[in-house]
């Protein structure tokens, strides 16, 4: 699998409102091509739509799904476990700002 990251959500979806803070605070550490997207798939769920076509391309089934690197993760239940998870997964990949020089002075 390809360098994937998305969070596959609805709004509708008490679980995906707990986790998506987290997923949007950790995704703004990261570089921009290496960022999470969040895909909303509540307009598919609202006009009772089939499941959203990617959720078949990427063979995954309810809400939230995470999709980062080859590494289906679902249902995190809180916000603290969601971060513990993807401060470690994406330790490597996060944007370290330089020390600034006045700070040490």
């Amino acid at each position: 699998m390809t360098r994937v990251r998305k969070a596959f959500t609805t709004s509708g979806c008490p679980h995906c409102r707990i986790v998506l803070t987290p997923i949007e605070e950790i995704s703004n550490k990261l570089s921009i091509g290496k960022r999470i997207s969040n895909i909303d798939s509540y307009g598919w769920e609202k006009f009772k739509m089939a499941n959203h076509p990617i959720m078949h391309k990427l063979s995954f089934d309810s809400y939230p799904t995470l999709i980062a690197d080859g590494v289906k993760v679902k249902g995190f239940l809180t916000k603290n476990q969601t971060r513990a998870f993807l401060d470690g997964f994406f330790e490597g990949d996060k944007i370290v700002p330089e020390e600034v020089k006045w700070m040490r002075e």
